[in-house]
């Protein structure tokens, strides 16, 4: 069985969730174990997995905008995530979770295959030798107990006595008198008393100092060596517990490998030696608007980052040329997989039945609603928003086209921006923020036209679902979306921040019903190219090889 982590960066249900949940509930069961995990957000990604019982789990630290100690926690909390779930297939989707889940999964990989081939010269019949694990998961527990209340506060001699008390606590046979010979050719010369030998099987030696040093290390490994012992345990309680484990076997040569007495040790390197990490980008967040600098940060981050990727997924044609361009990465690792929805799966409310239900949010009477222009986007600056209520403004006060209603579904940190633009040209009894609906492509024909006014995008859902529920379409020409639509033949695209145009197509498409049946119809048959069956065809094909 093939284990996939899934990692996005946050919780909310937008493009970058809806194809994480589109791949991770599609996955067979009996094939793959997946996990998806995400940072902040609102928590409607979990909610929606609960259903085909898809395993979740929160990060505490990962965010869309961390602050650099975030970004520390973060990556650490991926990298314990990888160590504990040991996944076959990283996944990480959107910018942040890409970047630091590719730093993390370089640390893990680094450690652990490290350990791997420094062991490979010299371990002798040892892939499936693990002593003592029961004594030795028990000494572990001894020792963290001990130091959890002592935190090296004390005298070496108390917290032996406090070790070997625990020791006992835990049903072990510790002997702190074992006296062992020191042989010289092959005459007893003297005799040396280790910490402890516990159940007559694992020598320890106990330090309390500030850290370990290399001497320490080579000492112990010459007391063991000189003993009749296979394991022993260097323990040291000082500012953090450290447990160095060794092997000594008289069978091996006279260097040998650090083995784990721990089970997970080996497996720990074999998964990690194996873990492929796919990246997948829905637009890149070099093109957002921002200034310059920063962008240039992001670009550079992405460079290089994109080494520690096997494979990156672009979801638009733009995109896979930017990274070329850019050299983020050669060609043959960047594969463009389009976004894909199912139309047979889509459950639309009819047009007087949407209307009802959002005038029903909006305390308004639902004749009120009887041409409706709208929109459904988060508020972000990328998503332009403040064009449409200019566009509303201008279709008002130049084309006097009085008894529109502008509908905006979504929420985000922009909306006091919206609220104050919308006061600005007194468009109160005109333009209305609904805010976060769930599921909010069941209302689309509510719309009689849609806009997106999108300053920067990948590959828009929203765009395939307003084709779908056959509502024409006026939007920015940006990231995917001319790869989807053929300006003035299924859509109308016009360029962004342009709120004159922006309201002229408007004006066209509402005033032209001719027009609009032929986006409708020409729209119908672009669907065709946008199929979630050929989308996950090809995730699929990647996740296999």
């Amino acid at each position: 069985m093939k284990k996939i982590l899934f990692i996005v960066t946050q919780s909310e249900f937008g493009g970058t969730q809806r194809y994480v949940f589109e791949v991770a509930t599609s996955l067979n069961l009996q094939e793959y174990d997946v996990l998806v995990a995400a940072g902040q957000g609102n928590g409607e990604l979990f909610q929606k997995l609960k259903i085909p019982e898809t395993r979740s789990l929160e990060l505490e630290h990962l965010r869309r905008t961390p602050w650099p100690h975030q970004i520390i926690f973060s990556i650490f909390e991926i990298f314990n995530l990888l160590k504990k779930e040991r996944p076959d297939v990283l996944f990480l989707c959107s910018t942040t979770a890409g970047l630091l889940g590719s730093v993390a999964s370089a640390i893990y990989k680094s450690r652990y295959t490290r350990m791997e081939l420094a062991s490979q010269d010299t371990q002798i019949n040892a892939e499936n030798e693990f002593l003592y694990p029961e004594i030795t998961y028990k000494i572990r527990g001894a020792c963290f107990k001990v130091w959890k209340q002592f935190r090296g506060a004390f005298k070496e001699k108390a917290v032996e006595r406090a070790f070997i008390k625990e020791l006992e606590n835990q049903g072990l046979k510790a002997d702190a008198q074992k006296q062992i010979p020191i042989v010289y050719g092959d005459e007893k010369i003297g005799f040396y008393v280790p910490d402890v030998i516990v159940n007559n099987k694992v020598l320890i030696e106990l330090k309390r100092k500030p850290f370990l040093t290399k001497e320490d290390e080579k000492q112990f490994w010459l007391y063991l060596k000189g003993s009749e012992y296979r394991l022993g345990l260097l323990i040291n309680f000082g500012r953090k517990l450290e447990i160095k484990r060794r092997i000594y076997d008289k069978a091996r040569e006279n260097t040998y490998p650090r083995v784990s007495a721990y089970p997970e040790g080996q497996n720990l390197r074999r998964s990690a030696s194996k873990l492929k990490v796919i990246y997948r980008i829905g637009g890149w967040a070099f093109r957002d608007p921002r200034p310059c600098w920063q962008n240039k940060i992001i670009l550079w981050a992405e460079k290089i980052t994109a080494p520690l990727k096997d494979k990156i997924i672009v979801n638009s044609e733009i995109d896979r040329k930017e990274a070329i361009r850019y050299k983020i990465a050669s060609p043959e690792k960047i594969i463009k997989i389009y976004n894909g929805i199912d139309i047979n799966s889509l459950n639309f409310l009819p047009k007087d039945e949407a209307r009802k239900s959002l005038s029903q949010i909006l305390n308004l009477k639902p004749e009120t609603l009887n041409l409706v222009v709208g929109t459904v986007a988060n508020f972000y600056k990328t998503k332009g928003l403040p064009y449409l209520i200019e566009a509303a403004h201008i279709l008002n006060s130049k084309y006097k086209i009085f008894n529109t209603k502008y509908l905006i579904i979504g929420e985000g940190k922009e909306r006091p921006k919206i609220k104050a633009l919308i006061k600005k040209y007194n468009l109160e009894n005109q333009v209305f923020l609904i805010g976060r609906i769930s599921d909010a492509y069941k209302y689309l024909r509510a719309f009689d036209v849609f806009i997106l006014p999108s300053l920067k995008e990948g590959f828009p859902w929203i765009i395939l679902e307003v084709m779908a529920a056959e509502v024409p379409i006026v939007a920015t020409g940006v990231g995917a979306i001319p790869e989807i639509i053929e300006n003035g033949k299924s859509g109308f695209l016009i360029k962004p921040k342009d709120s004159q145009n922006l309201a002229e197509k408007v004006k066209e498409v509402i005033l032209n019903p001719k027009l609009k049946k032929q986006f409708i119809n020409s729209a119908e048959e672009r669907l065709k190219e946008f199929t979630k069956e050929k989308m996950l065809q090809k995730t699929k094909e990647i996740l296999e090889n």
